[in-house]
């Protein structure tokens, strides 16, 4: 990856994408369709594809996981789909602790 700064547009054209992982387009269109859960670009009126921010980050992901750490590309969808849940049960963990820590001060001022 080149360590230039990622330029704050609303949209990024695939060429940016990859010349900035220094991948071919290919590679780039065929993780598109690997891991189409995530990343659904936009079209403008010629087909070009336009990617926002998010997914650009997310090649990002993807190009760490598989070129870097060696993951498989099941390996890879799987880890990006528990990274997508985590933030729910998160909020539920949360929740429920909250909902612990309301009963336990209860229980404590009953005990006094």
């Amino acid at each position: 990856m080149e360590n230039e700064k990622i330029p704050q547009k609303f949209y990024y054209r695939i060429g940016e994408i990859a010349k900035h992982l220094n991948v071919n387009t290919s590679l780039l269109r065929f993780w598109e369709k690997e891991f189409d859960k995530f990343i659904q670009p936009d079209r403008n009126k010629r087909g070009v594809r336009l990617y926002s921010r998010e997914e650009f980050d997310l090649f990002i992901r993807i190009h760490i996981l598989v070129k870097v750490e060696g993951m498989t590309l099941k390996g890879a969808r799987e880890r990006l789909m528990s990274e997508k849940k985590a933030p729910g049960e998160r909020e539920d963990m949360i929740h429920s602790l909250l909902k612990l820590k309301e009963f336990l001060q209860d229980l404590k001022t009953k005990i006094k």
